[in-house]
């Protein structure tokens, strides 16, 4: 269930991202509608990170992120593969976002979150939020897991 999951999000991902290749002309890298990371650690951690904003009009954004981490020197590191798209609501700085992990051998964790803006100027804000969660593991059986943050910036 989890691999079908995290293979139709992938999927969902790399349409969205062809069919928004097809049909607007490729941005230039200063307009900030994509971004590609890499990072080699020592020793043999790469990271990879693609984030693309996928449709604005309006108020309205959505913007989708695909992630690898793969540790080539210790093999008992399981690669991490996350996908995730995010829903921006920029009058309100209210967002959604829902993400999808796979750890290589240990399953698979799906969460959702939600925030929230307060207050924000020049030099601070404080946003609220909730999330959601819950591991798939063939290994053990898990609970959901609900929580609330603060976060602030001052």
């Amino acid at each position: 269930m989890q691999k079908q999951l995290i293979v139709s999000i992938l999927v969902f991902a790399s349409l969205a991202f062809a069919t928004a290749e097809n049909k607007i002309p490729p941005p230039k890298p200063e307009d900030g509608q994509r971004e590609t990371k890499w990072k080699v650690e020592d020793p043999g951690i790469i990271n990879l990170q693609h984030r693309e904003k996928l449709y604005e009009s309006g108020p309205h954004r959505f913007d989708a992120t695909a992630a690898y981490k793969k540790n080539f020197v210790d093999k008992m590191d399981p690669a991490r593969t996350i996908a995730r798209v995010d829903y921006k609501y920029l009058p309100g700085d209210t967002s959604l976002g829902v993400q999808a992990e796979n750890i290589q051998r240990f399953g698979t964790v799906l969460s959702a979150e939600a925030t929230r803006n307060l207050y924000k100027d020049r030099k601070s804000s404080l946003d609220v939020g909730v999330n959601y969660g819950q591991t798939f593991s063939p290994f053990v059986r898990s609970e959901p897991f609900f929580g609330g943050f603060v976060r602030g910036r001052f």
